[in-house]
């Protein structure tokens, strides 16, 4: 079995649709921010926060990024900046990309979990076409 056939049995067309229309509205929503400066919090997470600024990575480096910053309760995101900090220095379209990222993979966790949650026996019978409203959430 090739990853494609397995993958095509998991999803049928109509998901697939909905999946990549939701990835391009996300696309076309934040596409202008690509070249926008940091504003608000990100000037005192990424442009004036030393711990991000690690020149190789290592346990250490990552522990460092992720605990010792002015926020110290969001260390995943404290080690994403690091990391796109040690992959293109202060370039605002790395950042920006990655927001992307995290927003299109968000919504399409998002999409699965309500998914699943309408299969469940109590609401499977009261809703029959669930991926409607997965979608829109």
């Amino acid at each position: 079995m090739t990853f494609h056939k397995g993958l095509s049995g998991l999803l049928s067309r109509y998901e697939t649709l909905f999946l990549l229309s939701l990835a391009l509205i996300v696309i076309l929503i934040y596409a202008n921010s690509l070249g926008s400066p940091f504003v608000f919090d990100s000037r005192n997470n990424i442009e004036t926060n030393p711990h991000i600024r690690i020149s190789k990575i290592t346990l250490d480096d990552l522990a460092e990024a992720a605990f010792k910053n002015p926020l110290k309760q969001r260390p995943l995101p404290n080690i994403s900046f690091a990391l796109n900090y040690y992959l293109h220095g202060y370039n605002v379209v790395g950042f920006h990309l990655v927001n992307i990222l995290i927003h299109i993979s968000t919504g399409f966790f998002l999409y699965f979990f309500v998914k699943s949650t309408f299969r469940t026996p109590a609401l499977k019978s009261r809703y029959g076409n669930y991926m409607w409203i997965s979608f829109f959430t």
